[in-house]
């Protein structure tokens, strides 16, 4: 609900219940006193007018993560919001924190994938897809009368029974990664760790991880024995256990030695608890053994059996297995054997592979991978901007310090009032916190006004923070939805247009193509090309990409 009331926020904050749940939330945390405090002192209007006026640093807080959804796409924000707040962390700590963790990482995983659908809809089609899916569970979970068939994971099903329960899986083997790691850590034991033997080249555990990989087996299998308790609690009259092995003979023989703790599945525990029951006497004749039996009142039944595939291609390389075995070894098994054709056919590669790998919408950010042939054929084309000698601060956060840039950047004038007396103007206004305004590198900023392109800004019409979408062309007919923010677009007195991109890192050869996707997109909505594009690094100089 907390997400729900962030999205719908995002998308109008004129939305009154959602805008006060977010406000009330984690991700804010105002008391009712303050809601109640700023409605009082703003009575006309709704109630986004009234914390405007009344709390604008909160509206400027929710201002900035809407700029970064747009910018950014919904996936991308809403992870940064999430991070900001530490969230997920919050959650995490709640009862029942680790399902709460695992619900909130699928809501991130279902916006980057709507994040990819041309036909999204932005935030509103994002939270309409979400109503959709939560009433379809809903019903789903309705939609389950008497003799009605549900399928639960178990931590789903705690809390309920059913007449009959078919635990599936169970010959699974459980994750021990944890207990492979050349590096573990408990909080009982600390820090464990492998020795690596450079003369020898070996690597083996220490004696440290070797107690952190048996801490951490333990927590596994307690785990793991907690849950098949819930699983097999759920049954008020019949309980089907289910599952397969590679080698029944094996298991059967594993499971008669009673050995719990070499157990690697939830069906070695239960087949060794079978096969020291009476119950379990067809485990005890697969296996060959006998074992100790205990005398217990169990209502168990056990059915042992093999499935062989019942495909006539299957059965026919069985009866002929020289085929199967010059297969195994990538040997030529001759043409008289194989059907004409089938080399070409093997052969076979989708023609338009490349286009499978882009996503239908994408932010311009997101386009700076391997699998984009524009920033892959972006070599560098021009000179590296020069350093220019400014020292730049420590950074505690680089993403805090480019936001609160950023947005000095956006509200900064050319009129000679010194950037630092304007980042308190704007800490004054609440639209920064003091420590966000400590991120600011106001020397870089200092030094670019002094250059000529702030000059040429200056005396210039500007306009800032323009979004866009653009239909990008990828080859082979297919084409692909862009989406981003160009930071400045000026217009001179003799009509030229001027785009420039503040960057507050380092020079990468990705962003040339960055912006010149903006010049494209600004030149399809105008109608005209831009004359110039700059990228302005803040500390390094102005890199001029292009022209018309």
């Amino acid at each position: 609900l907390t997400l729900w009331s962030l999205l719908a926020t995002l998308d109008n904050p004129r939305r009154d219940i959602p805008l006060a749940a977010t406000l009330r939330s984690p991700l804010i945390g105002l008391a009712a006193s303050d809601l109640a405090a700023a409605r009082a002192a703003a009575t006309d209007g709704d109630f986004w007018d009234a914390l405007r006026r009344h709390l604008p640093a909160c509206a400027a807080r929710i201002e900035g993560w809407r700029s970064l959804v747009r910018r950014e796409g919904i996936g991308a924000g809403l992870g940064a919001i999430l991070r900001e707040c530490a969230y997920i962390d919050f959650v995490a700590g709640l009862p029942d924190g680790r399902k709460r963790e695992a619900e909130v990482r699928a809501l991130l995983r279902r916006a980057r994938a709507h994040d990819g659908d041309a036909r999204g809809g932005g935030i509103a089609g994002f939270l309409e897809v979400e109503a959709q899916r939560a009433e379809r569970a809903a019903g789903a979970e309705a939609a389950a009368p008497a003799g009605g068939v549900r399928i639960l994971t178990i931590h789903g099903s705690k809390g309920l029974e059913f007449p009959v329960v078919v635990l599936a899986g169970c010959g699974s083997p459980w994750n021990r990664e944890d207990t492979t790691r050349p590096v573990g850590w408990r909080r009982e034991l600390g820090f464990g760790l492998a020795v690596v033997d450079h003369a020898l080249g070996i690597r083996y555990p220490s004696l440290p991880l070797l107690a952190v990989r048996e801490a951490a087996r333990a927590a596994a299998l307690a785990e793991e024995a907690r849950l098949l308790y819930v699983a097999m609690t759920r049954a008020q009259e019949h309980l089907w256990i289910v599952g397969t092995v590679a080698d029944l003979d094996a298991a059967c023989a594993r499971w008669t030695a009673g050995a719990l703790a070499d157990g690697g599945s939830a069906l070695d525990w239960i087949g060794t608890a079978a096969a020291h029951l009476p119950a379990g006497a067809e485990i005890r004749a697969r296996a060959g053994a006998a074992c100790p039996l205990v005398e217990a009142d169990v209502p168990l039944a056990v059915h042992l059996g093999t499935f062989a595939p019942a495909l006539p291609e299957v059965a026919a390389a069985r009866a002929d297995p020289l085929p199967a075995r010059a297969i195994a070894r990538l040997a030529d098994v001759g043409e008289g054997t194989a059907e004409p054709g089938l080399a070409a056919r093997l052969r076979w590669r989708y023609p338009h592979g490349a286009a499978a790998a882009l996503a239908a919408k994408a932010s311009v950010t997101e386009l700076k991978g391997p699998l984009d042939p524009l920033f892959d054929a972006d070599a560098p084309d021009g000179p590296t901007p020069l350093d220019l000698g400014v020292q730049r601060g420590p950074r505690t956060d680089s993403a805090a310090a480019g936001t609160a840039t950023h947005l000095l950047l956006r509200h900064l004038s050319f009129d000679g009032t010194d950037p630092a007396a304007q980042l308190a103007a704007l800490v004054g206004r609440e639209l920064l916190t003091a420590e966000q305004a400590a991120e600011v590198d106001v020397a870089s900023v200092r030094a670019w006004l002094a250059g000529d392109l702030a000059a040429r800004l200056g005396r210039a019409s500007l306009r800032r923070e323009l979004p866009f979408y653009m239909r990008r062309d990828v080859g082979d007919g297919e084409w692909q939805l862009v989406q981003g923010v160009v930071d400045v677009l000026a217009t001179e007195a003799d009509g030229r247009l001027l785009l420039a991109d503040f960057k507050t890192g380092r020079p990468s050869p990705a962003h040339r193509a960055q912006v010149r996707l903006y010049a494209e997109a600004v030149g399809q909505a105008l109608g005209r090309a831009v004359d110039e594009v700059y990228l302005c690094y803040l500390g390094h100089g102005d890199l001029r990409v292009g022209e018309a």
